[in-house]
């Protein structure tokens, strides 16, 4: 009754005025699936389900909980991502023995493998970047895996998908942007490198770094770019992870242990969050979470991009992740007494969509679809209502 209490205070607020929304909101179930014992992961793949039981197996669900396929790729460990480009399930994994890397594909119809190829694909807007034991990265057409161009020579990259480049370093010290389509140089810039050095290169806002170790050292910054123009720059912030959260942007310098607000007019570092707090940027506000350790985040509280102030306590509210649960969405869930009440940030605060009769966890959302395992160790399906609205 306290929870109920609370769901209704919550509501009340939110609308500020407006007219009530419904009292049940349409969520419809769509499957409750029964997975294969030792599941280690589950994403979306177009209209397929993806599970991966462990040893290299693979079962593809359709939208009603039945399965399609089931596929044993090979005798593979650990299972990195499963993705779906056009016809194809591009599952990645590692073979384990050597620490290699294998991508394999299989058919979305029949669950027949189509081929295996050494490395790690990736795909960026309409390519399939394919990169070998890091020195070999060979572009293909993701639509027809055609191949388009390969460079054999490179120590790290990156890609710039709204520029359809690549960045890449030579093992010669030069940092190249190609085109996607060809390959082609599209800019350069040779950089002074100490031997011994095992490279990575980012995009650290609007600045390119290139960093890594020497033998047992720390993994210093060794060159800054410009990354409009590839130009030497004086050595800068290195933001290992940012993003844009609106008024602000939201992010955490490499080596430091907290995740910082930066103003995005002036520059200036507005405040630092607590230990183990991340942001995005909603239409309500800075969402703040906690990072929890089986991998997911808590959400904490709704607050003012600038100043910081809570708007709205979120505790007690799970996330749910997206895109294969690299980011978050504003969907949220609050498991609870055998059901899980499921809510949307909109612009005025947390709007409560309604409750399924489950217990959830682990969420992840594409579109409108919420994939969830519940506690019954299964994994449910559900359609939103317009959950973006």
């Amino acid at each position: 009754m306290v929870f109920l209490a609370f769901i209704a205070g919550l509501i009340a607020p939110t609308l500020m005025g407006a007219a009530p929304g419904p009292i049940t909101p349409a969520i419809s179930q769509l499957a409750i699936m029964s997975y294969p014992a030792g599941r280690g992961a589950f994403a979306f793949a177009g209209d397929l389900i993806l599970v991966s039981g462990g040893s290299g197996n693979v079962t593809a669900f359709e939208e009603s909980g039945r399965v399609r396929w089931h596929t044993k790729v090979t005798n593979l460990p650990s299972i990195n991502s499963m993705s779906r480009v056009h016809d194809l399930v591009i599952i990645v994994a590692d073979r384990g023995t050597d620490s290699s890397i294998t991508t394999t594909a299989v058919d979305s119809h029949t669950g027949a493998i189509r081929w295996q190829r050494p490395g790690n694909l990736e795909v960026i807007e309409d390519f399939a970047v394919i990169t070998y034991e890091e020195s070999t990265i060979s572009v293909f057409d993701a639509a027809t895996m055609e191949p388009l161009w390969t460079i054999t020579d490179a120590a790290a990259h990156t890609a710039l998908p709204h520029k359809r480049t690549l960045l890449v370093l030579t093992r010669s010290g030069q940092v190249q942007e190609r085109d996607l389509s060809t390959g082609r140089v599209v800019g350069s810039q040779q950089v002074s490198l100490p031997s011994g050095l095992r490279p990575r290169i980012r995009v650290s806002r609007d600045r390119i770094v290139i960093f890594g170790p020497i033998g047992q050292s720390e993994f210093e910054d060794r060159a800054w770019l410009d990354a409009a123009t590839l130009q030497p720059m004086p050595t800068g912030v290195h933001w290992a992870d940012w993003r844009d959260c609106g008024p602000v942007w939201c992010g955490r310098i490499r080596g430091a242990t907290r995740s910082s607000i930066v103003d995005k007019a002036s520059g200036r570092v507005l405040r630092a969050l607590a230990q183990g707090q991340n942001a995005i940027g909603t239409p309500a506000g800075l969402m703040t979470m906690l990072y929890r350790s089986d991998g997911t985040y808590a959400a904490v509280g709704l607050t003012d991009p600038l100043t910081g102030q809570t708007r709205w306590s979120l505790r007690g509210w799970q996330t749910v992740a997206t895109k294969n649960f690299n980011d978050i969405s504003q969907v949220l869930v609050w498991p609870t007494n055998s059901k899980t009440h499921i809510a949307v940030i909109r612009p005025h605060g947390v709007w409560v969509l309604g409750q399924v009769p489950h217990e959830i966890f682990g969420c992840l959302l594409e579109g409108s679809m919420l994939l969830c395992t519940t506690t019954e160790g299964k994994l449910g399906l559900w359609r939103l209502s317009n959950p973006a609205d």
